[in-house]
């Protein structure tokens, strides 16, 4: 057993695929750290990012997160985790009308990837994409795995069942060992980075900047759009790292990515192909079609 912190132990993590208590990291204790020094300056601060996000097992599972990272405790939070990804379109609909004059003259002008009804229908399609997400890729995938996966019997070698929750200890099993798909990989890769990434690609192929007569605002929104999602982007892979380091088998892994591509591939065949089978989509989320010679 593994103690961090203060003698007193405030939560604990098993390697379920130890043999035995005595293994090296099979058991790891974490302590209260309340009283642990602040965190005052750059060193202090990329350390902790660094035992959070890949330090020993024993460190990085006892570590906080990062509060220096701005955003990093929502990532997986309702509203915050719907919200984020939708911040270039949000930043479209505030700042489009600013630098036209209004949705009015947008229509007057026939500008329809810029209409208000088209950027709605937008946020609609990621609405319905976030919701099949949640309720396709992990209930869905969730009841399957739970009715063709049978629980792993307990026996001897099930070490830990005494130390589970007794909501976790049913008789004859040994929790934990069973695959379990991993669905943060799922949401991770089908939700927060391919959301995000496609809008933030969608406002550079319909650029809503360029019409501005200021100089500054045609060089600031897309600085921060860019700087924006870049960081998203990157606590988002930070987040995923540790979920597949610490708390998943890497074939639970590899089967959360392949469920996440339900969502990616199609996305990406709407985003970078002229085929007119993705026509009628493109048209309805404000994408442009190229012109049809005669």
């Amino acid at each position: 057993m593994k103690l961090q912190g203060s003698h007193s132990c405030q939560k604990a993590y098993i390697n379920v695929h130890a043999s035995a208590m005595s293994d090296d990291g099979a058991f790891i204790c974490c302590g209260d750290n309340a009283d642990a020094s602040p965190i005052d300056n750059f060193y202090r601060a990329s350390q902790q990012i660094v035992d959070y996000f890949s330090g020993p097992s024993e460190i990085a599972l006892c570590t906080g997160k990062p509060t220096v990272l701005p955003l990093i405790n929502h990532l997986t939070r309702f509203p915050h985790s719907w919200i984020m990804v939708l911040l270039p379109l949000l930043l479209r609909m505030v700042l489009w009308p600013i630098i036209s004059g209004g949705y009015k003259e947008v229509e007057h002008h026939r500008r329809p990837q810029h209409s208000i009804r088209v950027l709605l229908q937008r946020m609609l399609c990621y609405i319905l994409l976030m919701l099949f997400r949640g309720y396709g890729l992990y209930e869905l995938f969730d009841y399957v795995e739970n009715i063709s996966i049978s629980p792993i019997a307990s026996n001897d070698t099930c070490w830990y069942h005494h130390l589970l929750p007794s909501r976790l200890q049913v008789a004859g099993q040994c929790y934990g060992l069973q695959f379990d798909f991993s669905d943060h990989i799922v949401f991770f890769f089908a939700h927060s980075l391919p959301l995000i990434t496609f809008e933030a690609l969608l406002c550079f192929a319909v650029p809503f900047w360029n019409r501005s007569r200021l100089f500054s605002l045609r060089v600031l929104v897309p600085f921060v759009l860019v700087m924006s999602t870049l960081y998203i982007q990157a606590i988002t892979l930070l987040a995923a790292h540790r979920t597949a380091k610490y708390f998943h088998t890497s074939g639970e892994v590899i089967i959360g990515y392949m469920i996440s591509l339900l969502v990616q591939i199609p996305l990406t065949l709407i985003l970078c192909t002229d085929s007119s089978r993705w026509e009628t989509v493109r048209t309805f989320i404000g994408l442009p079609i190229k012109s049809k010679q005669i």
